[in-house]
């Protein structure tokens, strides 16, 4: 793949405010697992695969069963792994992604609003438009795929240069990190911007 802009370095500015959004996100008292579900099923419609990784990755250390992640692109197919609130969600995520004849439809709002409030619904849509600007700068900028430290955390191989003593995260060394949380990883990488 060819080597393009470095979007955090390019506008700095912009992408503090992109961390903004998606800290704002993890504020909105929404389960983490349901937020990251929405995640990953945004991500694979828009083919970004850093994302894709690391909320696999998040996901599986919450807990979610294998299952679900390898049948979310077919889960109207799966009611039954789904609760109804995960559908709404998703069927949420997926038409407001996608945008098809430049509108979310009726019948996907009547369906996400019988299982989110009005306040639940607005906040829901700032997370799918959070992942969608983040799939987009990574997809457009080529941002290389996640590898994983040794420790099994996300680790982007455009920021190797920038940690300043080796491995990110501390996995192991904290109850967060033995759960996989990656919130140390990302403040991280949120600072070097």
């Amino acid at each position: 793949m060819q080597k393009r802009c470095r979007y955090r370095e390019a506008y700095a500015a912009a992408y503090k405010a992109m961390l903004a959004l998606s800290q704002a996100v993890e504020r909105t008292g929404f389960a983490p697992q349901l937020i990251d579900l929405v995640n990953y099923r945004v991500s694979q419609l828009n083919g970004c695969a850093v994302c894709l990784d690391m909320h696999a990755k998040d996901l599986r250390a919450r807990g979610e069963p294998e299952q679900r992640l390898y049948m979310i692109s077919a889960w109207r197919e799966a009611p039954y792994i789904y609760s109804d609130r995960d559908r709404a969600a998703l069927a949420w995520a997926e038409a407001v992604t996608r945008l098809e004849g430049q509108q979310v439809p009726d019948a996907v709002y009547d369906m996400a609003s019988q299982q989110f409030s009005e306040a639940e619904l607005t906040q829901l849509t700032r997370a799918i438009v959070a992942i969608n600007g983040w799939n987009r700068f990574n997809v457009a900028s080529h941002t290389r795929l996640a590898t994983t430290c040794r420790r099994r955390c996300p680790r982007p191989a455009e920021n190797w240069e920038l940690m300043p003593q080796g491995p990110p995260c501390s996995m192991g060394s904290s109850p967060e990190a033995k759960q996989g949380d990656h919130r140390q990883f990302r403040a991280f990488a949120g600072r070097q911007s």
